[in-house]
């Protein structure tokens, strides 16, 4: 059921041929994981690709000693560092499983092996590549176009599961604001 799932929230593998599909469903890792595991900690290296089923996850990276959160995820996201999991490079940047979680994985060589064997698979790589640079291009645009007040109310708005089972002091980062901004508007809004 949880390799199904991350099959059909992979719009890359929808057209591939049944035997490519099956070389990857072997390969797929389905894990029961606990809240605040490190997927991948700062310096190690994302060497597997995570499909979050079920669960809540952050990544985040250290600024001047403090926990700087980049992005937040609930279920059907894709989780991985970018740059070290292309370059197989130890990572600026860790991920942490906020909730108890489910995973569906594979790892980088499996990944290599999927191109190997099925050419035509190289589109599943092209995909995921393309969507991060997509939601990170986004989210900087978003982040230097709108106030403090404007970014967090349309959190609340877009992501009002987000908003009920984040700590505020990841929210804040992730928005980049102090804690203290968040404090002022919550009781701006009350």
């Amino acid at each position: 059921m949880e390799k199904q799932a991350f099959i059909d929230a992979t719009p890359a593998l929808h057209h591939l041929p049944a035997d490519a599909l099956a070389f990857l469903r072997q390969r797929l890792h389905v894990q029961q994981v606990p809240k605040y595991t490190q997927l991948v900690p700062l310096g190690g290296v994302s060497d597997r690709l995570y499909f979050l089923y079920a669960g809540l996850a952050r990544s985040y990276y250290l600024e001047s000693g403090k926990e700087m959160t980049s992005w937040l995820a609930q279920a059907g996201a894709l989780l991985c560092v970018p740059e070290s999991f292309l370059a197989q490079q130890p990572s600026r940047e860790a991920i942490q499983l906020l909730e108890d979680s489910t995973l569906v994985s594979f790892s980088h060589a499996d990944l290599q092996a999927l191109y190997a064997a099925y050419p035509g698979t190289n589109k599943l790589g092209r995909w995921v590549a393309e969507r991060y640079l997509t939601l990170y291009s986004e989210q900087a645009r978003w982040l230097r176009a709108t106030s403090a007040e404007e970014r967090f109310r349309q959190f609340i708005t877009k992501y009002p599961e987000l908003y009920e089972k984040v700590p505020l002091k990841h929210i804040a980062s992730y928005l980049g604001m102090a804690p203290e901004t968040v404090s002022r508007i919550l009781k701006k809004k009350n």
